[in-house]
């Protein structure tokens, strides 16, 4: 006969508990408007559009133009979910130009293209136009750093440096061997245009990855080659040689020029500049951008916010050599180690004064039409805004890093929901 299970039994077994459900919604809740502007910006993270970039300019330089002395919350989630933007094409180098992001997308779609294609057995070649101090060898590591699934490996030579032809081969020697470790080279040539009389090394090289060079003789088969300069006189021949005329140019000081721009193969790529009076391009939020990037490569990732007074006063300068010139005047500013907070009273840059501006370093990278006094007011207009701003977000960082794919709604209600409470934390700090 089948034991009976009694009541008592049954009562004394221990009932499960069900797992309370985590907390996910902020305790502070997040204003509609905040939601309403901020949504579209980061849904873009993972699917951006022309008009998500040109909402991240408008942001910034809103924010490079106000005369506002404090920063709302609003403002400051915007202005973080602008920056982070700005790199999202490519990781490391900053950009909201829609015409310098598309150019991004086909140089990298280009160089797949030709890493995947097995029967290709010549260099693909490109040319860069870039004034000095555009950050060119930045943009060539971040290109190589982007595309190291592919295994490319980036070597780079200034020809500047070119006395002889033999000078050249380190560079070659560098390429070849990321060959051997299986790496596709990307040989980047700097300022190759500083002396005409090297065009004539450069067509072998061009067009079948090989060089001799008196009693070398250097094969690389398969690379890819930028050549990057900044002459004027390259547009020009450019537009003859695109023209197909018969006739050569009239002045004509470069003859193996044209020769060599036939064999570029993969584009021509531009980087604008930073400051063009001549031009209506406007890159203030550029500007921004690159300026926040390097705060953070000079004081590390602890670094979580900066003033305003800096960030508007460099989106609205004019620098001699662009990106070099900001990275200056940032590795002017002394060093603390493990800083979470820059101040204005931390900077101790000569901006205040004229006379001390002259005598500095900053002197030859600085521009203004009232020179020294021009600039020493804008410093001062500038650090009229005492607040600073929040250049960094952990909930930015960690969930677009952790999700490569497109986040779903609910899990961009919760990265809003923590960006927007980082932002309070600061705004609630100490002053």
């Amino acid at each position: 006969m089948a034991r009976k299970t009694s009541t008592k039994a049954k009562s004394k077994r221990p009932k499960s508990k069900k797992p309370k459900p985590t907390a996910v919604v902020s305790r502070t809740p997040i204003p509609e408007n905040v939601r309403k502007e901020a949504a579209p910006l980061l849904q873009s993270f993972w699917s951006p559009t022309e008009s998500s970039y040109e909402r991240g300019r408008e942001i910034l330089n809103a924010f490079a133009g106000s005369s506002t002395r404090t920063i709302s919350a609003l403002d400051n989630v915007l202005f973080l979910l602008s920056c982070s933007l700005s790199d999202r094409t490519l990781p490391g180098y900053a950009t909201l130009d829609a015409d310098q992001i598309n150019v991004i997308g086909r140089l990298l779609s280009t160089i797949r293209k030709y890493a995947d294609d097995a029967s290709q057995k010549r260099p693909l070649n490109f040319l860069m136009l870039a004034s000095p101090g555009a950050g060119k060898s930045h943009f060539i590591r971040c290109i190589a750093a982007q595309l190291g699934n592919q295994k490319i490996g980036a070597v780079t030579y200034n020809m500047v440096g070119l006395q002889r032809h033999e000078d050249l081969i380190p560079a070659l020697d560098a390429a070849r061997n990321e060959k051997v470790e299986d790496k596709l080279p990307l040989l980047f040539l700097d300022e190759f245009d500083v002396a005409p009389a090297n065009y004539p090394l450069l067509l072998p090289l061009l067009w079948d990855g090989q060089l001799t060079v008196g009693r070398h003789e250097l094969k690389l088969g398969k690379v890819i080659i930028v050549l990057a300069g900044s002459d004027p006189h390259l547009p020009v021949a450019m537009e003859y040689a695109r023209n197909m005329k018969v006739e050569p140019p009239q002045d004509n000081d470069h003859p193996k020029l044209i020769d060599l721009l036939s064999r570029i193969n993969g584009g021509v790529l531009k980087i604008p500049p930073l400051s063009d009076p001549l031009s209506a391009t406007d890159r203030r939020a550029d500007k921004i951008c690159i300026a926040v990037n390097l705060l953070r490569q000079r004081f590390g990732r602890t670094l979580k916010s900066a003033p305003v007074a800096l960030l508007r006063f460099i989106a609205n300068t004019e620098f001699r050599y662009g990106v070099r010139s900001i990275a200056h005047l940032i590795d002017m500013i002394p060093f603390v180690e493990d800083a979470t907070k820059l101040t204005t009273r931390m900077l101790h840059l000569p901006l205040q004064d004229a006379k001390e501006l002259k005598k500095s370093s900053l002197a030859y990278h600085l521009l203004n039409e009232d020179m020294a006094l021009g600039v020493a007011r804008a410093w001062r207009e500038s650090a009229a805004a005492k607040t600073s701003v929040l250049i960094s977000s952990d909930a930015i960082e960690f969930y677009t890093t952790r999700y490569v794919g497109r986040a779903s709604s609910f899990m961009q209600d919760i990265i809003l929901n923590r960006l927007f409470e980082e932002v309070q934390r600061h705004l609630s700090g100490p002053a």
